[in-house]
């Protein structure tokens, strides 16, 4: 993470300059308004997600531009999308509609899922040509760790200090401990910190959340619909297919995370 300082301080300066500019904005509103400021957080599929949170975002148009320019430096700089950490952070402060994990890594997974099924394609999760990239999941990750730990009210300030890697306020949680504190929320290290291939229930928790979104998913993908694909049209063994293709797409996310884990633990 060479050039965090440089992306991460013109995310906490703009973050400030926006509770400047709107003081009559709550954190959670913010937050809100930047999930709704970009383009692909306003499909169908979020108005089935999120109707009481839809339309267009209030922000000016130089804080839209701005915040753009903001997420192709992450990208570049440091894998991370931060549509995907606000859109995470939105749905769980907000909302009980849906699963939260929908709306973060599982969503993800589940649309690299259906991509390669309805492609026939082998794209890798976290490649870039997948609709589960690394800069997705990063972004997933640090989204449901913010959300998972801030206090009640705070998610501006918590995304300042989880990127600062100031730990005081969520007690240790910073993107430096990103795969660590995702790992442990969804109980998949053992007793010595390490990813364990045996935790049977925590996988089958995984497997779950993204067979759901498979089902509920109502995203069109090279002019078919999953959502009739998958409970009207597949056969047995278009079902095998895509069972193939989550197995597989659960252990590549399963291995980012183990690597991610190990990486830390180094880094100390």
């Amino acid at each position: 993470m060479g050039s965090e300082v440089d992306v991460f301080q013109e995310l906490t300066i703009f973050l400030s300059d926006l509770q400047r500019d709107y003081p009559h904005w709550e954190q959670n509103e913010i937050i809100s308004q930047l999930r709704r400021s970009m383009p692909e957080y306003r499909q169908a599929i979020w108005r089935i997600a999120l109707p009481f949170s839809h339309g267009d975002s209030a922000l000016a148009e130089s804080c839209r531009e701005r915040l753009n320019r903001l997420r192709r430096q992450a990208v570049d700089a440091e894998q991370l999308d931060l549509g995907h950490v606000f859109t995470s952070i939105d749905v769980k402060q907000s909302f009980d509609i849906i699963r939260d994990a929908y709306a973060s890594w599982a969503g993800d997974l589940g649309t690299h899922v259906l991509s390669n099924f309805t492609r026939q394609a082998q794209v890798e999760v976290g490649s870039p040509d997948s609709l589960a990239s690394l800069a997705d999941l990063h972004g997933d990750i640090d989204g449901d760790n913010i959300a998972n730990h801030m206090p009640e009210g705070q998610p501006v300030a918590a995304v300042v200090a989880y990127y600062q890697g100031d730990g005081a306020l969520m007690d240790g949680v910073t993107v430096r401990s990103r795969f660590r504190t995702f790992a442990r929320d969804m109980n998949l290290l053992d007793e010595g910190g390490i990813v364990h291939s045996d935790k049977v229930h925590a996988r089958h928790a995984l497997r779950n959340y993204t067979r759901e979104f498979i089902e509920f998913d109502e995203i069109d993908l090279d002019g078919r619909h999953p959502l009739k694909l998958l409970n009207d049209l597949f056969n047995e063994e278009d079902q095998a297919k895509v069972n193939d293709l989550l197995d597989m797409a659960l252990e590549q996310f399963l291995q980012i995370i183990a690597s991610g884990v190990e990486q830390e633990r180094r880094q100390g």
